[in-house]
């Protein structure tokens, strides 16, 4: 038995390898950079109100970026093989039930059309 597959399935099916493979990625690089940002932004907060008081610890304002790159990045580093399952499935599934209930309304549509 051979299952024959349309351009629109054959589309949804490479998109959704793509996905499976980059997105994971693509989340986990994103999440990477908003904590760095944020160890950034911590950081330069600290050192400039050290130089304002004229102390200087860079260990303890490196101690406080430090923390707040874990807390940014805290929910995606603990994340299990269930929450990069999800962050794969759930998309695609998403995406796959769009296109078909789209696919579904333009045929309804198009009947519409065609009786007149």
């Amino acid at each position: 038995m051979r299952i024959r597959l349309n351009g629109w399935q054959r589309t949804g099916i490479v998109v959704s390898v793509i996905w499976a493979i980059g997105g994971p990625i693509y989340i986990d690089n994103r999440a990477d950079r908003i904590a760095f940002e944020q160890f950034d932004f911590t950081y330069n907060t600290c050192r400039n109100a050290q130089e304002e008081r004229q102390t200087g610890d860079p260990e303890k304002c490196m101690e406080q970026a430090r923390r707040s790159y874990d807390e940014a990045r805290g929910p995606f580093a603990q994340a299990g093989l269930g929450n990069w399952i999800l962050q794969i499935f759930v998309p695609i599934a998403f995406g796959w039930l769009i296109a078909y209930a789209l696919i579904g309304l333009l045929r309804w549509i198009r009947r519409g059309f065609s009786h007149q």
